[in-house]
């Protein structure tokens, strides 16, 4: 609280605890949960007797905002450098061990506290739990010289006297009470009787100007009842411009006009007076809001508000200025409060969301009725595998889809090749080959039934459900598990289709098989030997060698090493120089060009491979003078179409079924939840057989889940309303809505849409696909609106109301009827919007309303602009209150779209350095985020979620205008980025706080060995988890003994980029000599910059 009062606090914070394990010792500040009073804050000082627990706080959060840390013992008779006054807040930590300071020493530390505090601070004593403070405490925090304290069992408040500027408390004042209406109301003579009572104040009550001194202290206590602002007649209108000419100090008391709402209409002088306030700023303009108008908390508070005014006039009048003190108070229950604009954590938390993705959450994983899919958020980085929610509504099923349920995918190479980003492909869409059940089908679907078992090829597959086309699904036997059948799709018609279609392998055809003992290749393998050909084959390893001569009856004189090109020449020799008829190749660079090297007269060479084609490689042409054929295959090709993938699955699930083949084997099994050391596995090629990812049928498994991005939802059947036609904002509107499946868009607008530009956009509608209503009538008279609702072509279920008239002029010379042509528009319009959809009974989706910044900063020459648009702010309040939707959005300058876009004169008149202009693709976003929070809170009655604020800059420069006004104080003040949004209480990870304190070594120039040890030691703990060993790397031997690759190698790359900003190739990771020579050259690219 004392944080939202005072914005720009100065936090002192002494730890008198004396901590047992000070290396444990924690910040009552710096972990508390509240962010935004955190952020807000100017200075923090952390002081601690004992040097260790300072350090272990300021190793916790060597990022908090404004901090600084110091070992200081407050129980000392003297303490050098502590700033006197220089804090208006202090937060003591005692304990037990409190209880047993001398006298002296307690009366020390609170003595130094309470000279550290400024003029009305406040210190605030907590005690652990448990504990009870101690008897003297209150004896000791007066004799210290705080005035107040006040002690209970486990905390104590002290407070600093104020200095004493304010008039004698006996020495009455005169107030004159204004009456703007023409016969006093009960409610107002009630008011003045009980301020009269109690005693402080001279109340005249006057109804003409004239009769007002200069620089009277006058109160306004007519929209006790009801609102004047909004009705104001000639005669009213005169007699507040006399006001300001006698300048006038005002107290305006309205009740129900903020917060719990009940009267919008009221709210009108909000903005009323914060444009005067910018147009006079010698004037002292206050408005008071009570809860209500015969509550018997009014009087006290119209009494404090009077006072307030009183004290401001006397600062101006002592010396020609005033402190920045609040213009506008509300009360409730007896309390005063005052208003603070802050960052909205959750529509600045939307806009993280929509640029890096919602936070995760646990979600079972076959439970959800959402599509799940796994994607890689980083390209480069395996560790940045997640599952996202593909929509957060159930997709819809086109014709010949069938929807499944997945228990097993199959991991292929592709995947890894994808996420790593050696192969430019979809990462959102990992996944080649599921096996599950039914759930789904589309109506004109016979052939699949909710509930059979089947297999599926399709993009996407590492998922909890899969949409395909029929020809990429397919019947599986009941005696075939779902990983055997998961197993099979990709590496069984990649083989097929290469070795009898392409290569039409035969009885005696010899067959060279690249990786034969990975998924392709022991695939390939069987169907050879269906065949009857003779198979060659390469591996990597001496296990996978004897697997093949174990398990396949591969003769070991046919099995050769893929690691260099002697199986070339060993090919040949035992082919008497002939050479083979077939290779199935996924080798690359000089391996591949050995292949082709001993391609057999007639043969032919087929390429599973991306690599070198992606790369572009040339290949030696002298090959072709044996009539050989060179071809690829790449099953992804959007090309082929479901009829050849079905007759593929049937071919090879017939062999199957036959027992002419087998699913491969050994299969390594990984749960959904360790997806990312399934591509680990299979990234090092160590693997023999096919990795598949199942958790057994119907798993009950949570997963971290990042949910869909929040969008619009909007109805085909209703029709959206736009009030303020198609020029404009509200055009650019209507199209986002027809882009987001609008299908009915009404417009109502008083001069009509047969301008060139409203029919563009008509055009453009139509072409979107939306039905457009063109209405013509005034939104002002709601005979008008009411023709309006019956006319449209489908029922109403979301209105924006965009309608504006401006009259620009300073309050001085602006007429009534000026300011009543502008305030119609938004004051009477939309009470006639709200009042005929409560006629029909309309159950809104979103009731969006363009209200502007100019009702919250109170722009000059816009008093009823800004009035209008105030009460559009508390309009939307008061709907919410009543359980409906509505949403005010006070947009700042709108740059591309627009009446200002169109006006270069209004835009100069804004500080780009103060406001942030909105192009049209935010205004559209902006609004998006508006209608979201409608439809997710529309029965959300708290403050904040109705009214959105757009358009200024945070932190603010020093020196903006807006400063001047203490509402606005919080948004100056660094820190702010860290406080506003996220809510995550979650600490770092243990590798990013050992990357800062690494950063924290070099900043403090710490010893280069130290640095060196440090780096070593953070980058070994990476290279064991992404490399899958067991046990540390020697810092002494090079990367690549412990099996570190190409892919590895860009791995590691990436997240030295992404983690320490260090830029290194995969060049001088592959041919670094030693893990520590690495670190050595990590340290001298790290910049402190």
């Amino acid at each position: 609280m004392v944080a939202h009062k005072k914005p720009g606090l100065r936090v002192l914070e002494v730890d008198l605890s004396q901590p047992q394990e000070p290396e444990n010792a924690s910040s009552l500040w710096l972990e508390s949960g509240y962010n935004a009073a955190r952020g807000a804050c100017a200075k923090h000082y952390f002081a601690s007797a004992d040097a260790r627990a300072v350090v272990a706080v300021q190793s916790a959060h060597l990022d908090g905002p404004n901090s600084e840390f110091a070992a200081t013992d407050f129980r000392a008779a003297e303490i050098a450098g502590l700033e006197e006054g220089g804090f208006n807040y202090a937060l003591v930590r005692l304990s037990s061990a409190q209880q047993q300071l001398d006298e002296v020493s307690l009366g020390q530390a609170l003595r130094h506290v309470r000279k550290s505090l400024a003029d009305d601070g406040l210190a605030v004593f907590v005690l652990g739990l448990g504990k009870e403070a101690p008897a003297d405490l209150q004896t000791a925090t007066l004799a210290a010289g705080f005035t107040r304290a006040w002690v209970t069992s486990h905390v104590a408040l002290a407070q600093v006297p104020a200095e004493l500027n304010a008039a004698s408390e006996d020495e009455k004042q005169t107030v004159f009470r204004l009456q703007l209406t023409a016969s006093d109301s009960d409610v107002s003579a009630q008011a003045e009787a009980a301020l009269v009572k109690l005693d402080r104040w001279n109340v005249v009550k006057v109804a003409d100007p004239s009769q007002l001194p200069p620089r009277s202290k006058v109160l306004v206590l007519d929209e006790l009842d009801v609102a004047i602002i909004t009705q104001l007649d000639n005669r009213q209108w005169e007699v507040l411009q006399q006001l300001v000419r006698l300048q006038c100090n005002l107290v305006w008391v309205t009740a129900g006009a903020q917060m719990k709402v009940s009267a919008p209409e009221k709210a009108a002088i909000q903005g009323f007076l914060r444009v005067l306030r910018n147009e006079e700023p010698q004037l002292r303009l206050i408005s008071l809001d009570v809860e209500s108008a015969t509550g018997g908390a009014t009087p006290a508070a119209i009494d404090a508000a009077l006072r307030l005014l009183a004290e401001l006039a006397r600062q101006r009048q002592a010396n020609g200025a005033t402190a920045e003190e609040d213009n506008e108070l509300v009360e409730r229950c007896g309390v005063i409060h005052v208003a603070r604009v802050r960052p909205d954590a959750t529509v600045n938390r939307a806009a993280r969301e929509e640029a890096v993705g919602r936070a995760a959450e646990l979600v079972d994983l076959h439970s959800a009725s959402n599509m799940i899919r796994l994607r890689a958020e980083r390209i480069g980085s395996i560790d940045s595998l997640h599952f996202v929610e593909a929509s957060s509504e159930p997709l819809p099923l086109g014709s010949n889809r069938v929807e499944v349920e997945v228990m097993a995918a199959g991991v292929n190479f592709k995947e890894v090749a994808v996420t790593v980003g050696i192969v430019p492909e979809n990462e959102n869409l990992l996944g080649y080959e599921a096996a599950g059940v039914v759930v789904r089908v589309s109506p004109d679907v016979t052939a699949f039934k909710p509930g059979q078992r089947v297999v599926v090829f399709e993009r996407g597959a590492h998922a909890n459900r899969i949409i395909a086309t029929t020809g990429r699904v397919r019947h599986i036997p009941d005696s075939m598990t779902f990983e055997e059948a998961a197993s099979v799709p990709l590496i069984y018609m990649t083989s097929l289709w290469s070795l009898y279609r392409i290569a039409r392998v035969r009885k005696g055809s010899r067959v060279l098989i690249h990786s034969a003992a990975g998924g392709v290749g022991l695939s390939a393998i069987q169907l050879c030997q269906h065949a009857g050909a003779e198979v060659f084959a390469t591996v990597g390893t001496q296990d996978k060698r004897e697997f093949l001569i174990s398990q396949l009856n591969i003769p070991e004189d046919h099995i050769f090493s893929s690691r260099s090109r002697a199986f070339g020449d060993q090919i040949l020799a035992a082919t008497d120089g002939k050479g083979v008829d077939v290779v199935l190749n996924s080798l690359t660079g000089d391996l591949l060009d050995e292949s082709w090297r001993i391609i057999a007269y007639g043969g032919t060479m087929v390429e599973i491979g991306k690599k070198d084609i992606l790369d572009k490689n040339s290949l030696a042409m002298e090959p072709f003078r044996r009539n050989v054929t060179f071809a690829s295959l790449d099953l992804s090709a959007h090309e082929i179409t479901d009829e050849e993938f079905a007759d593929l699955m049937a071919e090879v699930f017939g062999l199957i079924e036959c027992g002419h083949v087998k699913p491969v084997w050994p299969r390594k099994i990984f749960s959904f939840t360790d997806i990312p050391s399934a591509f680990r596995l299979l990234r090092t090629g160590t693997h023999i057989g096919k990795i598949v990812l199942s958790d057994g049928p119907y798993p009950r498994i949570k997963v971290p889940v990042r949910p869909a991005p929040r969008t619009m939802r909007l109805r085909v059947d209703a029709s959206y309303l736009i009030i303020g036609g198609l020029r404009g904002l509200c055009s650019s509107l209507a199209i986002h809505l027809a882009k987001n499946g609008a299908k009915h868009i009404a417009v109502l607008s008083r001069s009509g849409h047969d301008d060139p530009q409203s029919q563009k956009v008509v055009r453009d509608l139509h072409s979107l696909g939306a039905q457009v209503d063109l209405l013509r009538g005034d939104v002002c008279n709601l005979e008008d609106v009411r023709a309006a609702f019956a006319a449209t072509s489908a029922p109403i279920a979301g209105i924006v109301q965009g309608a504006m008239v401006l009259r620009d002029r300073v309050f001085e010379s602006m007429s009534v009827e000026e300011y009543h042509q502008a305030l119609g528009c938004k004051i009477p319009g939309t009470l006639n919007l709200h009042r005929v959809s409560l006629e029909l009974g309309l159950n809104l989706d979103f009731f969006t309303l363009l209200s502007s910044i100019s009702g919250l900063t109170g722009s000059k020459g816009q008093a009823n602009y800004a009035a209008g648009n105030a009460f559009m702010d508390s309009f939307a309040a008061y709907r919410r209150g009543l359980g409906l939707a509505a949403t005010s959005v006070d947009l700042g300058v709108i740059q591309d779209v627009g009446y200002m876009a169109e006006r270069d004169e209004l835009q100069q008149r804004y500080d780009a350095t103060v406001w942030h202009a909105i192009n049209e693709r935010l205004l559209r976003k902006i609004f998006g985020h508006a209608v979201i929070l409608d439809q997710k809170d529309q029965n959300n009655t708290g403050r904040g979620r109705a009214h959105v604020i757009t358009g200024i800059r945070v932190p603010l420069p020093e020196g903006s205008s807006l400063l001047r006004d203490p509402r606005f104080s919080a948004l100056q003040l660094r820190g702010l980025q860290q406080a506003g949004g996220s809510g995550s209480g979650g600490r770092a990870s243990d590798r990013a706080k050992d990357i800062q304190a690494i950063m924290l070594m070099l900043r403090s120039k710490a010893e280069p060995a130290a640095v060196l040890d440090a780096v070593v030691d953070v980058i070994n703990r990476y290279l064991m988890t992404s490399l899958r060993l067991s046990e540390p790397l020697d810092a002494a031997r090079p990367l690549s003994i412990y099996g570190i690759d190409s892919l590895a190698a860009v791995e590691f790359r990436n997240w030295l980029r992404a983690d320490l900003g260090v830029d290194l190739s995969t060049l001088e990771i592959m041919n670094s000599p030693s893990l520590r020579s690495i670190c050595e050259k990590v340290i001298s690219k790290i910049s402190l910059a």
